[in-house]
């Protein structure tokens, strides 16, 4: 029979266990979205840097997204779509589709 500090100790490892599986998720996400928008901007012949500036963010910053190093905001996200011409929706079915 466990006592109750062993059973606060698993609780914890495993609390643990789900934020780093959450992290990396996220992390993984952030990738193939970026991968995503890299490939549909460069279908469109558009430069990062004219991309970036309809989508209304800084050259640097639209690097960081399509490397998957940046997490974007749900704004920035749909401006990124409305850029490719897309709705928020298909863009993210877009991500899914080519990467699960």
């Amino acid at each position: 029979m466990s006592n109750r500090w062993e059973d606060v100790e698993r609780q914890r490892e495993e609390e643990a266990q789900r934020k780093a599986q959450d992290r990396q998720e996220a992390e993984e996400l952030a990738k193939n979205l970026g991968k995503t928008v890299k490939r549909l901007r460069t279908e469109k012949k558009v430069s990062q840097e004219e991309f970036a500036y309809v989508v209304g963010v800084h050259r640097t910053y639209m690097g960081l997204v399509e490397r998957g190093e940046h997490n974007v905001s749900v704004h920035t996200a749909r401006q990124i779509a409305i850029a490719l011409g897309l709705t928020l929706s298909s863009l993210f079915a877009r991500v899914e589709a080519e990467w699960e």
